[in-house]
């Protein structure tokens, strides 16, 4: 977001008449102004994990190649948790933040447009 869009963000929330509730173009600025910030959040950990499973998966070649030269047996595998929480971000990422936001402007749009059909 350029500092222009974050300018004129700004001075349409100060153009708008001071109330004391929540009216629709804030939560629309909300929403719009959260989902690029978790995207961020879940593109960063998706990352972080993709890192360390390469790392692992290096150590675990170089541990093999060691193992073979002297003769020693391959520990007991555990289940890696990891992967299905780097499943379960992608997910999310990819599945259910999408689908939110559309939710989000669905319902906005369809409020918006409840509103000026009973003429408020």
């Amino acid at each position: 977001m350029s500092s222009r869009e974050i300018g004129n963000i700004f001075s349409t929330s100060n153009s708008l008449v001071k109330t004391s509730y929540v009216k629709m173009i804030d939560v629309w600025y909300f929403g719009t102004l959260c989902v690029p910030f978790v995207e961020v959040i879940l593109a960063t950990w998706i990352e972080y994990l993709m890192k360390k499973k390469e790392k692992n998966a290096r150590a675990e070649r170089v541990s093999s190649r060691a193992r073979a030269k002297t003769g020693m047996r391959k520990p007991e595998q555990k289940e890696d948790s990891s992967l299905l929480l780097l499943a379960l971000l992608r997910m999310l990422q990819t599945r259910l933040l999408p689908a939110a936001f559309a939710a989000l402007a669905a319902v906005y749009f369809a409020a918006g447009a409840a509103r000026k059909s009973s003429g408020h």
